[in-house]
């Protein structure tokens, strides 16, 4: 897939901003430069004589041959051109010394985050300036979309830095633009900015948001929701805060959650059939119907997962080996012998339906355990998937499963056989596996709890690191992805984060 970001040109004395290009309906030569990734075209015009400019998107393109439903734009959103020293001799010359700024959570000039790309950061000139305008000292032409496109590069030191790359947050150096204006008072053109990325399907830009808390030590645990604008997240901290809810643009607290039980507030996992049938679970089963959530029934002992198949189909499990179905009326506690699950802690549930659905284990007093259980509509079976204590179990389908855990073990089940995944985890107790989630077999999302995000394209896992947090759950709707943990801050404070990240 090739990207489109959104690009801003500047000539004049003055930066305008810009938005992004509509949906793609045309059709442009496919780029020979297959290492370069394509982003969003603007038109800008230059007032030369008054020293304004303004841009606006042009009029979408689609490269041939290529899927183009991932469009992301936005001055200073994803890049940011800023230009000083702008110098304009009317109907001579316009200058600007030009730099480029990386608004991603991803470094430019590389496929794998460290190895540098000889391309550089190139900024196009996709249409040439009109009124007989000229780019006087371009970098270099190239075919592109079209032959013979002037780009200036930015690569190298000093431009890029030591090491080279653009990195997230970066500032280039500064290169100087010049326009021969051959007469003209003013002219228009269009600009792309490309360069390559080392997870161009991936999440490229990641928000913290730090949620209210009551206590001193509060973190979330689980995520669950239904669109980007209704998401659910909660933790085991005991307090008011311990469940609060996305709506698209704040975070609120759940009104009375906690006031049904108050002496075992918490919330360790959620799941919902729909936005008005979702279930969380804790020290007890709480029921949401869009309106009010509502305290159902007790278990016997703390829970830990919930999962299900139907509003009617419905599995959760907690410490002792408690396993419990609910069959849309009544939850009913399934038998120890049954299930084979002993007194292991269920700590995660997960299926593809009635017939296969998974349970994954540990035992509370060591990193041992059962493992991982199988239900396939009749029976329970052990499944020998190589891990001990998953604390995650997750796929995209039947062929396509993930279960991790302590110490950075990653499994996977490709319909034959369980590998290990081939991502450098680590193998320390702050490596943990507490998160996995996925839109497709291509696109999969892991956290641990040493603050480590990771993403599996398809070939490869790429590493977004976010230093001094910890994560545990993930979940994700579209284009968008919620991560949910923990930033521990001064005087033992741990404040309960969500980062979202989106596209």
């Amino acid at each position: 897939m090739l990207k489109r970001l959104c690009a801003l040109i500047i000539a004049g004395a003055t930066l305008a901003a810009c938005s992004e290009s509509s949906q793609p309906t045309g059709v442009i030569p496919v780029p020979l430069a297959a290492n370069e990734y394509v982003l969003a075209q603007l038109t800008c015009r230059v007032d030369a004589v008054a020293s304004t400019m303004s841009c606006a998107p042009a009029t979408a393109d689609r490269v041939a041959g290529r899927s183009s439903d991932l469009i992301l734009g936005g001055q200073n959103v994803y890049v940011k051109l800023t230009s000083t020293n702008v110098v304009t001799t009317p109907t001579v010359t316009t200058t600007a010394d030009v730099t480029v700024k990386n608004l991603t959570g991803q470094p430019w000039n590389t496929g794998d985050g460290t190895t540098v790309d000889t391309a550089g950061v190139k900024v196009f000139f996709m249409q040439q300036p009109t009124n007989g305008v000229a780019i006087a000292n371009p970098t270099g032409t190239s075919m592109f979309t079209a032959s013979g496109q002037p780009y200036f590069k930015y690569s190298g030191v000093p431009l890029l830095g030591a090491d080279q790359l653009l990195t997230a947050g970066e500032t280039s150096g500064t290169i100087n633009w010049q326009f021969t204006l051959n007469g003209a008072s003013s002219f228009t053109f269009g600009v792309l900015i490309v360069a390559k990325m080392p997870d161009e399907t991936g999440t490229l830009l990641w928000k913290r948001d730090t949620l209210t808390r009551t206590q001193s030590v509060e973190f979330m645990q689980t995520v669950w929701g239904f669109s980007a604008t209704d998401v659910w997240v909660g933790g085991p901290s005991g307090g008011p805060t311990t469940l609060q809810h996305w709506n698209g643009s704040s975070w609120t607290p759940a009104g009375g959650y906690c006031t049904l039980t108050p002496l075992k507030c918490e919330t360790t996992s959620l799941w919902g059939a729909a936005s008005n049938d979702v279930w969380a679970v804790g020290s007890e089963f709480v029921h949401y119907d869009g309106s009010a959530w509502t305290f159902f029934a007790t278990p016997a002992a703390t829970l830990r997962a919930v999962w299900g198949v139907a509003s009617n189909d419905i599995y959760a499990g907690g410490n002792n080996g408690d396993i419990y179905h609910y069959d849309g009326a009544t939850w009913t506690a399934l038998s120890h012998v049954t299930t084979g699950l002993g007194t292991q802690l269920v700590s995660t549930i997960w299926g593809t339906g009635t017939s296969n659905i998974y349970v994954g284990t540990s035992d509370p007093a060591t990193t041992g355990g059962l493992g991982v259980r199988r239900f396939n509509g009749s029976t329970w079976s052990t499944v020998s998937a190589g891990i001990n204590s998953a604390r995650v179990i997750w796929g995209s389908g039947p062929n396509d499963i993930y279960a991790g855990g302590d110490a950075g073990l990653l499994r996977h089940w490709n319909g034959t056989s369980w590998s290990t995944a081939s991502a450098p985890f680590g193998s320390s107790p702050a490596d943990a596996i507490f998160g996995i989630w996925g839109s497709s077999s291509t696109s999969v999302y892991v956290t641990q709890t040493n603050g480590n995000l990771w993403h599996w394209n398809g070939s490869s896992w790429v590493n977004l690191p976010n230093a001094n947090m910890g994560f545990y759950g993930i979940w994700g709707s579209g284009r968008d992805v919620f991560a949910v943990g923990f930033e521990p801050g001064a005087g033992g404070v741990y404040d309960n984060i969500v980062v979202r990240g989106t596209r």
